[in-house]
């Protein structure tokens, strides 16, 4: 536990929903209300505060790196992209009926989601946040139509598609049909193709507040979720550890040299070296 840069905390608001924030708390966004038309972008490292309103404004959805927000308009669920940095909206898809935005998971110049609006199975879909109409669809199935992505983990991959994101459907036990992605399951998936099962919450309530909405720890070691466990009657909470392939490797590295040979003298401007 670090302290994070500057002096801006605390800040006083009496109505703070949807919080995000992104790598190293650099950059945190919340809504003024559940249902709020005002959305705040916040530097704690300079106390700078900067917000944006629209009547239909709902759901902020941070880019981990720490620029953009991509903020949900309703009705249609159509994104538009707030550049923090310029206070600018560079991009929307106010104009576009296709891929919907809400509920996904927040990566690293990434918001990936799940296209509800498709024909039964739903297919995952990408947005890159600085490249305007950029949403693409991963290929599916998905876990269900309603879903919640979560992206808390902060991840560097050489190829930012290789990050993982974690969905889950919540509207039931699991959703009717054959073809959904391990149905109930909490699903692991990359926008590169990669797809991994976790574990079943086995939450049976319909109570809004009390969805499991699965989150990652932000190194991405564990996956906390609620559940009433196929209806206990109670709501706890559960953390579930990642399992690492192979575990950690703690092997340190030889290396052999084959020129120059051991005990030579070698010269000159350019030497070559084999290894």
């Amino acid at each position: 536990m670090t302290a994070a840069p500057g002096n801006g905390w605390p800040v006083s608001e009496s109505q703070a929903a949807w919080l995000h924030q992104s790598e190293n708390d650099g950059l945190f966004t919340w809504m003024r209300g559940p249902n709020g038309e005002t959305v705040v972008g916040y530097v704690p490292a300079t106390g700078t505060l900067k917000t944006i309103s629209n009547s239909s404004l709902n759901e902020p959805r941070i880019d981990r790196g720490g620029r953009y927000i991509g903020l949900t308009l309703t009705p249609g669920n159509k994104l538009v992209v707030w550049d923090w940095q310029t206070d600018t909206t560079p991009w929307s898809t106010t104009g576009d009926p296709g891929i919907p935005f809400g509920h996904n998971a927040s990566l690293r110049r990434r918001w990936v989601d799940v296209d509800w609006n498709m024909n039964w199975p739903s297919e995952f879909t990408m947005l890159t946040s600085d490249v305007p109409n950029s949403g693409v669809h991963l290929g599916g199935p998905a876990p269900g139509t309603l879903i919640h992505g979560n992206g808390n983990w902060i991840q560097h991959p050489a190829n930012l598609d290789d990050q993982w994101a974690l969905f889950l459907a919540y509207d039931s036990l699991y959703p009717t049909g054959s073809s959904w992605l391990a149905p109930g399951g909490m699903i692991l998936v990359t926008p590169n193709g990669q797809r991994r099962l976790l574990g079943h919450p086995y939450n049976t309530t319909s109570n809004y507040r009390y969805l499991s909405f699965a989150k990652f720890s932000p190194d991405g070691k564990y996956v906390l979720f609620t559940s009433d466990m196929n209806g206990s009657g109670r709501s706890d909470v559960f953390l579930a550890e990642l399992p690492v392939k192979g575990g950690p490797d703690t092997t340190p590295p030889t290396v052999s040299f084959s020129a120059p040979a051991n005990g030579a003298t070698v010269s000159g401007a350019a030497v070559t070296v084999s290894a």
